[in-house]
C-alpha cells in the first residue's frame, strides 16, 4: 500500500490547479474548489490545507485567463480583409491550414482551408472565418490544440476560380507539396509490403495516426473497447522504454545512468508521433522516474503522476478542459489507486490485479467516455486481455522489421514483412468480419450526472482502500450497491427514451440497436446512416417525407405530415410539432415538452411513455 502518495500535498495541489484551470465560469470553478477543499477538510479533519489549496485554485484561474489573453480564440463568424502567408502551410487531413491574418482582428493565427486551390499569398482578399461550432467537442479541442480555430471560405467560389476571372490569377497555383517526413516515410514503405488493412492498423499502432485504417476495422476496435490501442498512450512508451525501464532498476550507478541518456529515444518517439498529450504525459513520468531512480528515490507512482500533470499545466493551462488529457490522466490515476490498493503476495492476486487494469481504467473514465461517445463495450475485459499480450508481439515484429528495414538488405524486411502480414491479416479480417451490434450497448441516452456518480464512487472507493485497506469489504459493497440501485434507472433512460436530433430536418429516435427515422430531406439520409454506425446499428429503418404527404407505419405508431414551415404527426402515441425558425434553428413540441434545438447540436432526449400534453387533438 502506498497510502504516503495519497496523503501527498502534491496531489491535493495539482487537483486544486487543474480546477483552477478548466475552461468554465469562473463562478463555478469558485464553488466546485470550495467544495472540494470542505470535502478534503472534513475527511482530513485538518484545517491547514485550505489557504494553500485556495491558493492553487486561484493560480489556476489566473493562468487560464492569461493564457487566454495571450492566444485569443475568436468564437463568433470573423468577416474582414484576410492576407495568408505562404510559409508553414500544414496538411490537415483533405485539407490544409494558413497562418493569417484578418484587419478585424488584431493577432494572425492559424485557419483551415477547405478548399482545392490555394487562396491569394500576401494579398489581401474578402473572406469570412466559421468557428468549429458543427463538430463534436472532442474534435474541436484536437484542433484548438493545434492552433486552428476555425475555417476560412472566400467570397468568390473556388469551384470556378481556375477560369480566366480567377482572383488576380492566384488560384491557378497549386499547393505546395508536402515536406518529406519520417513519418511519411514509414507509411510508404507499411503501404508496399503490407495490406491495406494490416498497413493502416500498423501505422495507427505505431504512429498514431488513424486515417489510414479500415472504417470497419476502426468501428470493431471502438466497440470492443480497444479504442486507446489506436492512440499513442502509455501503453505504447511503455513498450518503447522498456530497455531504458531495465537498466534503470540495476543497482550499479553506470547501468542506471545508461538507461536514462537512452530515454532521448522515448522523447523521440514521441516527437515522431507529433507529441500527443497521452505521450507527453507518460515520457514526463517516465523522465521522472528514472530521475528519481538514478538518485537512489523511491518515489510513489501518484506522485510522479501528480507532478506530470503540474508540469503540463504550467507549460499549457489550456489542457485541463482538453478530452485526451482528461481521459489520459483520469485513466493512469483510476490504474494506480486499483493496483495500489491490491496487494500482490501471491499469483492469486497477481492475476487480480492483472484484471483490475482494465476495469479501473473503463469505470475510471467512464464519467467522460460513456457520456461523451454514448457506447459501453460488453466484452471490453475479454478483449483487453487479448490484446495486452498481442501488443506486445506485434510491437516486436514491427520493431524487427523496422530494424532489418534500416540496416540490411531489402529483402529480408520484405520477407519478414510478408511472415508478419500472412500472420496479422487473418486476425485483423476476422475481427472486422465477426464484429456485430452485440459488443457494445448505446448509453448516450443516460444523464450524465449518473455516470459521474458511478466513476465518483469507483475512485473515492480506491482512495479509501488505499487510506485504510481493512475497509475494502465495506467499499465494494457500497459501491455495488450503488451499481444496482442505479442499474433500473439506467436500463430506463436506455429503453424508454426518444432521442431527437437535427441537421435539416431529422427525427432520430434509438432504441437500443432498433433505430427508426423520419428524414424531412433526402440529403439527410448521410448524416442519419452515420449517426447509426456511431451507435453500432445495423438494421436501418427510414423514410424520406415529400411536403403535404401523410406518412404512417404498419403498427400506427407513426403519423407525420410535413408542410412548407411547419411538421405535424405522433410519433409513439406522442403528438409533435416541428417549427422552422430560419437559419438553423427548430422549435421542437413532443408532447407536453419543448424545446429549441440548433443544427448539428447535442441530441435531445424526451421520455416516451409519459403522455401528458394539451395538444393531444393533434
Amino acid at each position: 500500500m502506498h497510502a504516503k502518495g495519497i496523503r501527498s500535498p502534491i496531489l491535493l495541489a495539482v487537483c486544486a490547479l487543474w480546477i483552477g484551470c478548466l475552461p468554465m465560469w469562473i463562478g463555478f470553478k469558485l464553488a466546485l474548489g470550495t467544495a472540494f477543499i470542505g470535502t478534503h477538510a472534513l475527511f482530513r479533519k485538518s484545517h491547514f490545507s485550505i489557504l494553500p489549496t485556495g491558493l492553487m485554485i486561484m493560480l489556476g484561474i489566473c493562468m487560464h485567463e492569461y493564457s487566454d489573453w495571450i492566444r485569443p480564440k475568436p468564437h463568433l463568424p470573423l468577416t474582414g480583409l484576410w492576407s495568408c502567408q505562404s510559409q508553414g502551410i500544414q496538411k490537415e487531413g483533405r485539407g490544409f491550414s494558413l497562418l493569417c491574418q484578418c484587419n478585424a482582428y488584431r493577432k494572425p493565427f492559424r485557419v483551415e482551408w477547405p478548399h482545392a486551390s490555394p487562396p491569394p499569398f500576401e494579398t489581401p482578399f474578402l473572406g469570412s472565418m466559421m468557428p468549429f461550432t458543427h463538430l463534436p467537442p472532442g474534435v474541436i479541442q484536437w484542433k484548438h490544440r493545434r492552433s486552428i480555430y476555425g475555417s476560412l471560405h472566400p467570397t468568390w467560389n473556388q469551384q470556378v476560380s481556375r477560369g480566366p476571372d480567377a482572383v488576380q490569377n492566384h488560384q491557378i497555383h497549386a499547393w505546395p507539396a508536402p515536406p518529406v517526413t519520417s513519418k511519411s516515410e514509414l507509411w510508404n514503405d507499411l503501404s508496399r509490403v503490407f495490406s491495406p488493412s494490416v498497413s493502416g492498423l500498423l501505422f495507427a499502432l505505431s504512429t498514431g495516426d488513424k486515417q489510414y485504417v479500415v472504417p470497419k476495422t476502426r468501428a470493431a476496435l471502438t466497440h470492443a473497447g480497444l479504442a486507446h490501442l489506436l492512440a499513442v498512450s502509455g501503453y505504447h512508451v511503455g513498450l518503447v522504454a522498456t530497455i531504458p525501464l531495465f537498466l534503470l532498476r540495476s543497482r550499479r550507478r553506470v547501468f542506471r545512468f545508461c538507461g536514462f541518456i537512452s530515454l532521448v529515444g522515448v522523447w523521440n518517439f514521441i516527437a515522431f508521433c507529433e507529441w500527443p498529450i497521452s505521450a507527453i504525459r507518460a515520457g514526463i513520468m517516465v523522465t521522472l522516474f528514472a530521475a528519481f531512480q538514478l538518485a537512489y528515490r523511491n518515489v510513489s507512482s501518484l506522485q510522479i503522476l501528480a507532478l506530470s500533470a503540474w508540469v503540463l499545466l504550467i507549460i499549457r493551462p489550456g489542457i485541463a478542459g482538453e478530452l485526451g488529457a482528461q481521459l489520459s490522466f483520469m485513466a493512469v490515476l483510476s490504474i494506480l489507486l486499483a493496483l495500489q490498493s491490491i496487494p500482490r503476495n501471491n499469483i492469486g492476486k497477481k492475476a487480480l490485479a492483472l484484471l483490475a487494469v482494465p476495469v479501473a481504467a473503463q469505470w475510471g473514465t467512464g464519467c467522460i467516455s460513456w457520456s461523451t461517445f454514448g457506447i459501453f463495450p460488453w466484452y471490453f475485459l475479454l478483449f483487453n486481455l487479448i490484446a495486452s499480450p498481442a501488443m506486445v508481439l506485434i510491437g516486436l515484429g514491427l520493431a524487427g522489421w523496422l530494424l532489418l528495414r534500416s540496416g540490411f538488405p531489402s529483402g529480408l524486411s520484405d520477407q519478414w514483412a510478408q511472415h508478419m502480414n500472412s500472420l496479422l491479416e487473418p486476425l485483423v479480417d476476422s475481427l472486422t468480419t465477426s464484429f456485430h451490434a452485440g459488443w457494445s450497448v448505446y448509453v448516450g441516452a443516460v444523464p450524465e450526472w449518473i455516470w459521474w456518480i458511478t466513476s465518483g464512487g469507483f475512485i473515492l472507493g480506491a482512495v479509501i482502500v488505499n487510506i485504510k485497506p481493512k475497509q475494502w469489504r465495506r467499499v465494494l459493497g457500497l459501491n455495488a450497491s450503488l451499481l444496482l440501485a442505479l442499474t433500473p434507472w439506467i436500463g430506463w433512460y436506455m429503453v424508454d427514451t426518444v432521442e431527437v436530433t437535427y441537421r435539416r430536418s431529422v427525427i432520430l429516435t434509438t432504441q437500443l440497436h432498433a433505430p427508426h427515422a423520419v428524414l424531412l430531406d433526402a440529403r439527410d439520409s448521410t448524416f442519419f446512416k452515420r449517426q447509426c454506425a456511431q451507435r453500432n446499428v445495423n438494421h436501418l429503418h427510414w423514410e424520406v417525407l415529400e411536403p403535404n404527404a401523410y406518412w404512417s407505419d404498419s403498427l400506427g405508431d407513426w403519423l407525420v405530415r410535413p408542410e412548407s414551415e411547419v411538421v405535424w404527426g405522433k410519433i409513439k402515441n406522442r403528438p409533435i410539432r416541428i417549427s422552422r425558425l430560419g437559419g438553423s434553428s427548430i422549435s421542437l413540441v413532443f408532447g407536453a415538452d419543448r424545446s429549441q434545438m440548433t443544427s448539428w447540436g447535442d441530441p435531445v432526449h424526451f421520455r416516451r411513455n409519459l403522455f401528458n400534453s394539451d395538444e393531444a387533438s393533434w
